[in-house]
This record gives C-alpha cells, sequence and structure tokens, in this order.
C-alpha cells in the first residue's frame, strides 16, 4: 500500500512506493506479453544486431574512432523508441493499449519520443563525457591535475545526469500516450520522490546489467567466430532488456503517481497530487 504526503509548503506530493512490487512487476511484465515482445522486438534486436557487425567491420578498416563508437548509441537511439512506446502503453494501459499492427513504425509520437531521448541523451553527453575527455587528456598526456580533475568532473556530472534523468523520466510516459503538458509539470511531478524513483529504476535494470557484465566477463574478447556471434546476440539481448527495464520502471511509477492508480491508504480524504 502506498501513502500520498503532502509537503509543508504545499508544493507537491510524496507517495509511499512499494519499491520491490514495482521492480517486481517491471521484471515480470516482458514475460507476461511474450508475443508482443517478440513481436516488436524482433526488430530492434536484429537491427542491433546488424550494428555490431558494422561497428566491427569499421573497426578494422582506416575509420575515425569517433565513428565506430557512435554507431551503438545511434542504432539504440533509433531502433528502440517504437519499442519503447509499445512497451509504455502496456504498462499504462495493459488491455487497453492501443499498439501499432506493423512491428515497427515511426509516427507523430514516436518522433516526439526520439526527440526527448535525444535531448537526454545530449545532457547525458555533456556532463560525463567532456569530463570524461578531459580524464583521458590528462591520461595521454600524464598530467596529473587534469587526470584528477576530470575524475572530479565526472564524478558530478554523473550524479547530476542522474538527477536529471529521474527528475524528467515522466516526460516519456506522458509522451507515450499523449498527455505531455511540458517540462514543468513533469519535472514537479516527481518532486519529492527521488530516491523511490531512483530506487527502482537501478534495481529494475541491474540484473540485465549483470548478466551483461558476467557474458563479457566468461567470453572475454573472442577471436571472430561462432563464439563470437554467440556472445554479441547475449549481450544485445541483456542490453534489450535493459532498455525495457529501463522503459517500463518509469511508466509503472508514472502510473501509480500521476495516474493514481493506487489505492492510497491516508487520514480523510487524498490529496491530489500536484500538476
Amino acid at each position: 500500500m502506498a501513502a500520498n504526503v503532502q509537503s509543508g509548503q504545499g508544493r507537491f506530493t510524496v507517495v509511499i512506493l512499494p519499491i520491490l512490487q514495482i521492480v517486481l512487476e517491471t521484471l515480470i511484465l516482458p514475460y507476461k506479453h511474450l508475443p508482443e515482445l517478440v513481436k516488436y522486438g524482433w526488430i530492434p534486436f536484429v537491427g542491433m544486431l546488424a550494428a555490431r557487425l558494422l561497428e566491427w567491420f569499421l573497426s578494422r578498416m582506416s575509420v575515425p574512432s569517433y565513428v565506430v563508437t557512435g554507431i551503438m548509441p545511434i542504432a539504440h537511439l533509433a531502433l528502440f523508441v517504437p519499442f519503447s512506446v509499445v512497451w509504455t502503453r502496456i504498462a499504462l494501459q495493459e488491455a487497453n493499449a492501443k499498439l501499432p499492427d506493423e512491428p515497427f513504425r515511426y509516427d507523430a509520437t514516436e518522433w516526439k519520443y526520439l526527440g526527448a531521448s535525444f535531448a537526454m541523451t545530449v545532457v547525458v553527453a555533456l556532463l560525463v563525457g567532456l569530463p570524461l575527455m578531459l580524464y583521458r587528456y590528462g591520461q595521454e598526456t600524464f598530467q596529473t591535475q587534469l587526470t584528477v580533475t576530470g575524475t572530479l568532473l565526472m564524478v558530478t556530472g554523473g550524479v547530476l545526469a542522474g538527477v536529471v534523468f529521474v527528475r524528467f523520466c515522466f516526460v516519456f510516459p506522458a509522451l507515450a500516450i499523449g498527455r505531455f503538458n511540458g517540462l514543468g509539470p513533469a519535472w514537479r511531478q516527481t518532486a519529492g520522490n527521488i530516491e523511490s524513483l531512483a530506487a527502482v529504476m537501478a534495481l529494475a535494470f541491474a540484473p540485465y546489467l549483470i548478466i551483461n557484465q558476467v557474458i563479457r566477463f566468461v567470453v572475454g574478447y573472442p577471436e571472430p567466430g561462432l563464439t563470437a556471434v554467440i556472445a554479441a546476440v547475449l549481450e544485445i539481448l541483456a542490453a534489450s532488456m535493459v532498455i525495457n527495464a529501463n522503459t517500463l520502471a518509469p511508466a509503472l511509477m508514472y502510473k501509480k503517481i500521476v495516474l493514481g492508480h493506487m489505492p492510497v491508504k491516508a487520514a480523510g480524504a487524498a490529496t491530489p497530487l500536484a500538476k
């Protein structure tokens, strides 16, 4: 059960979330909808395999490293947007979800979702990527002060990127179901709940991140062949489920906090959520 607790200044509502219950629901939901998981997941999955093959091929040619390293993030961003929109609708609307007939489609909603995803990626890149470049430059030039500064900025930027992502995570489910009313409401809807939101998201995709790391540790960097193909398939499968969990967790919390699909146990009448 959960209780809504109004802040002393009346600026936001704190919702006490059943963290483990939401995490479990996030992990189980895809397997309760296996036909949808296969239907809407196979094109992004195959596309990521093709991107990995292209990355491997270009890395063995005289292609700048920044081009090679940019292939997988761009592929992730473009391929998984329709997948994420579908799974957000499944999480929020269940049997009433309006899902496309085509397994992969870009309409107005998907383009808006892509724009929001790109903007978030740029913010994270600026907060973490620039300090990383400074850190690497310090290492390459053996400048200890730059290396230390880069490290401190990376840690600070990583924390800020996490806060930004959590505070604006409700932008994505709102876009998926056509309820987006601006960044202000999205920011206010997560106010007071940041610790619970962060805990749910971290715990939801942690199992697949661990599986991915175990695969890399066991397989290592195999020579081209069957082992390398199997390792790539398993890694991309785990990465796909990370994206799925990273989509479902905010959606389920949006459902409980914003859409109010959670029983409220509080004295007197329920306090409306801030908009």
